[in-house]
């Protein structure tokens, strides 16, 4: 059926709409009430588990605690299992994927797209390692994946402009002919569809061209020369853009198993995800000003908030933990600091909200400044990030899942008890060394010896009446060291099955096994046995990669601009 002719005659329709006014009638104070509700319960919940994987990152950097027992400066031994280990698994699975070119191969779905695989192969793969350092992300990827048992990779379309200044010498200007008349066709030249606006002076001009505007200043130098400054945006960055989030920048509810949608189809989704950065001042003024607004909820009012505030202390105070472990002090937040620099704490909440009040949820992301309370911007999940069926542009991949929960099994977690124990057997070893060097001892009251410290040197000797009766030094037990030696080559033999990274997988032949590697054959038998479990754990991490992959294909279906060139270079 038509529409009404005479309806539509009658209607006086305006030439503009903006976005935001399809969210005019929201309550922006419950909104950001239930944000902020969301983020104080999420990071109430997973408390002890930051607190849990935070000493085990120290355990895996070595940092030991000051020790002042059984005496000072006794031994604190810094065991390098855990980064041994970690370390030669996150090569693995950084080698596995770069050692083959595209990493990700695509499989047409209709017969007839088969064709175009190659094309979408060759420019995923520039996306994600040409114009972003896709090699150092693939190793965050890999560290976060070995080290806390799984990684989360958000991956948004990006298009970010910078303002640049190009500066040119034009020569003298022409005697008999103005000044303005000759920038104004240098100008035409440059931009020849543009309108020029020139200042009253005559040396600046605005440049208007469709949507975009620039600057144009000229000035003459010492040697008579006239050179000009155009001021533009330029585009810093066109894509998908993979950004690896560490596990205390992702909030979920505690008892769910993804982060997408959840429904019939995904039974453990996440009702809501919350994504945590820490942007400057400077960028959010920024994403706030000019004529098409990033954060177009936002006015002058919220923008004068931004720089009273600091930092939620919820972050900075494990953040001023790992600082102090490392050694390092940030003072960026401290009063004195550049008021465009300071850093303030955002938001970004894909939630599940009735937005028309038709008693259904809709998919909705909100951007919000935590300290401020301040909600930036509210769209559709599918505005956003178009698909179907609808997906959160988050991916993820697990080491070792645990089901029903969304925190899996790291290696670190894998572990620490046996880490534990040879640290506990080696500072037992280091001191029952130290006190069989330098035994401590008892002497007789009523002798001779003079009640100081005495200081061991080679060939000094102390005067007594009667050093046999005078002086006694207990005998310890295990004097030989030989039950620390046997517990830690137990507590190796099982950290090995454990990790199945032995004497073979770092290049060496076991002790004993040397007539069983003599032949090809043997060789092979005895490698086969550990080949399980590195090929699922292969598989696991391809199945994280592949999820980036296809959501960074999504996007460019939506946003790809047309007739976009890149040349392949090497193999």
């Amino acid at each position: 059926m038509a529409a009404n002719p005479e309806l539509i005659e009658g209607l006086k329709v305006r030439r503009e709409r903006p976005r935001v006014e399809s969210f005019a009638k929201l309550d922006k104070a419950a909104i950001t009430k239930r944000i902020k509700e969301f983020y104080q319960d999420d990071n109430q919940n997973r408390t002890d588990e930051i607190d849990a994987r935070l000493q085990r990152y120290a355990k895996y950097r070595m940092w030991t605690e000051p020790k002042d027992w059984p005496w000072e400066d006794s031994t604190n031994f810094a065991n390098p299992d855990m980064m041994t280990a970690s370390m030669r698994l996150q090569d693995t699975l950084h080698n596995a994927v770069m050692s083959s070119r595209p990493a990700v191969m695509a499989k047409a779905l209709k017969k007839h797209d088969s064709e175009k695989t190659e094309k979408v192969d060759h420019l995923l793969d520039y996306q994600i390692f040409g114009e972003q350092p896709g090699e150092e992300i693939v190793g965050n990827l890999a560290h976060d994946f070995v080290n806390e048992g799984f990684f989360t990779a958000y991956v948004p379309w990006v298009k970010e402009t910078r303002q640049v200044v190009d500066v040119m010498v034009l020569g003298q200007l022409l005697e008999g002919v103005s000044p303005v008349e000759q920038f104004v066709k240098y100008l035409e030249g440059v931009f020849p569809k543009s309108e020029l606006i020139p200042s009253k002076e005559g040396w600046d001009f605005e440049i208007r061209e469709e949507k975009k505007k620039h600057r144009a200043s000229f000035f003459t130098r010492p040697d008579g020369d006239v050179e000009v400054e155009i001021g533009r945006d330029a585009i810093r960055f066109e894509g998908p853009r993979v950004i690896p989030k560490d596990v205390q920048d992702v909030l979920h509810p505690a008892r769910c198993e993804n982060l997408q949608i959840p429904g019939p189809s995904n039974p453990m989704g996440a009702s809501h995800v919350i994504l945590r950065d820490f942007p400057s001042i400077d960028e959010i003024t920024r994403l706030s000003k000019g004529d098409h607004p990033f954060y177009d909820m936002v006015n002058k009012e919220d923008l004068d908030k931004l720089g009273v505030k600091r930092m939620d202390e919820s972050y900075t105070e494990r953040a001023l933990q790992k600082d102090i472990m490392q050694g390092v002090s940030d003072q960026r937040d401290k009063p004195k600091s550049a008021e465009s620099h300071k850093q303030l704490t955002r938001l970004m909440v894909f939630d599940c909200y009735d937005i028309d009040g038709d008693g259904v949820d809709e998919d909705v992301i909100w951007w919000m400044i935590l300290e401020t309370e301040t909600l930036l911007r509210a769209r559709y999940l599918t505005q956003m990030f178009p698909s179907n069926p609808p997906i959160r542009p988050l991916a993820e991949g697990h080491l070792f899942p645990v089901p029903g929960r969304r925190y899996s099994i790291g290696l670190l977690e894998m572990m620490e008890g046996v880490h534990d124990l040879q640290k506990q057997f080696f500072d037992q070893g280091g001191d029952a060394g130290t006190i069989a060097n330098a035994p401590f001892g008892f002497y007789r009251a009523t002798s001779n010896m003079r009640p100081e410290v005495i200081r061991l040197w080679p060939g000094e000797m102390y005067p007594l009446n009667d050093p046999k009766n005078d002086v006694h030094f207990p005998q310890l037990g295990n004097q030989n060291q030989s039950f620390t030696f046997n517990m830690v080559a137990l507590l190796q033999q099982m950290e090995e099955r454990l990790t199945t990274i032995g004497e073979l997988q770092l290049g060496r032949v076991p002790h004993g096994k040397a007539s069983a590697l003599r032949t090809v054959s043997g060789m092979q038998t005895v490698l086969s046995q550990g080949d399980a479990r590195p090929e699922r754990v292969l598989r696991r991490f391809f199945i994280g990669l592949t999820q980036i992959w296809k959501i960074c294909h999504t996007l460019n279906q939506a946003f790809l601009p047309k007739n976009k060139q890149y040349m392949i270079g090497g193999y």
